[in-house]
């Protein structure tokens, strides 16, 4: 009997152009949703050369990413070099925090969406179709397991990548886990691999916010 492993790459977006950049929101016309810098999509595309590297004894069968333009631009540069399509995941959108003070999650219409990124899959269905308004820290990751959960077992025995934010990630990687402590490592760019166990119920990490696939290594862990 063969048993298909079910293998989870979650993967956090590059440098945003709005970092280090002083008054960047008051002229820009979508503040709330940056494009990568130049260093940024350079990390996204080494990011890319490293899924490239390992198809040969890991094909990942497809890429969910958090409809925001980093997440999308950083899944592009993956989804180009192994040639596959992005699916938009609702469910590991970026975390709308009260403490932060509030903003309208903004996000353009999928056919614009799709005008930017022809690798996206308009007719992909998303695991968690709501958006989620402001999220207090429980809420972040109570809506997190349950997409992970959901997630998981709709790719059961496949290998896929999520592309989506610090915040979502750590909460993703707890909820799969169920450790609600579990300190996850978070640089732009990074890798947490999370690989099912064959009873299916237990899950192992076997990277944890790696960033040795990177020029420089290391950048921009939030936690």
């Amino acid at each position: 009997l063969l048993i298909m492993t079910t293998t989870i790459f979650l993967c956090r977006h590059g440098n945003r152009e709005d970092w280090g950049v002083k008054d960047w929101k008051t002229t820009a016309k979508r503040p709330h949703d940056p494009l990568l810098s130049p260093e940024g999509l350079e990390q996204a595309k080494e990011l890319g050369e490293y899924f490239l590297g390992i198809r040969e004894t890991c094909k990942i069968d497809c890429i969910l990413a958090s409809p925001y333009s980093r997440t999308l631009q950083t899944a592009s540069c993956i989804a180009d070099r192994l040639d596959i399509s992005i699916g938009i995941e609702y469910g590991i959108i970026e975390h709308n925090a009260t403490k932060v003070g509030f903003f309208k999650h903004d996000i353009l219409p999928l056919d614009t969406l799709s005008e930017i990124f022809p690798r996206l899959d308009t007719k992909f269905q998303p695991t968690i179709e709501t958006i989620p308004e402001t999220e207090d820290k429980a809420q972040l990751h109570e809506r997190c397991k349950k997409a992970i959960n959901q997630i998981s077992s709709r790719f059961q025995g496949k290998t896929i990548i999520l592309v989506s934010h610090a915040g979502p990630i750590i909460a993703l990687t707890r909820g799969i886990a169920n450790d609600e402590n579990l300190a996850v490592r978070t640089g732009v760019c990074s890798i947490t691999k999370i690989v099912a166990q064959p009873d299916g119920e237990k899950w192992i990490i076997e990277q944890n916010g790696s960033c040795t696939h990177l020029k420089n290594g290391e950048q921009n862990h939030w936690s």
